[in-house]
């Protein structure tokens, strides 16, 4: 579905919620789309090292391909600052990011 909607309306990007896995829509997309997603935001609730492991995750998937890295849907109200700030830090220290945060 996401493809052949793609195909038909020319668009570059594609936001992808936490429901759809990663390894699917790389497998899936072509190289000329970019995804973007797709951790789940409930996720920030959880401890540091949990949203760090699914970061990275999501990060591994894409790291030879380009990718927006966003949350499935945006943060929940009562989501903690530093929660989000842990899971900024995780992506700019991630190794194969490293050219982009220069």
């Amino acid at each position: 579905m996401i493809t052949k909607y793609a195909e038909r309306t020319g668009i570059n990007y594609v936001a992808i919620d936490q429901t759809i896995r990663m390894s699917w829509v790389r497998n899936n997309l072509g190289k000329d789309i970019i995804p973007q997603g797709n951790l789940d935001n409930a996720l920030l609730f959880f401890n540091k090292s949990d949203i760090k492991e699914e970061a990275i995750k999501i990060l591994d998937t894409f790291s030879d391909h380009p990718f927006i890295f966003n949350l499935g849907h945006g943060v929940l109200p009562k989501t903690s600052v530093e929660s989000i700030e842990h899971l900024v830090k995780v992506i700019k220290n991630y190794r194969k990011c490293s050219k982009i945060n220069k």
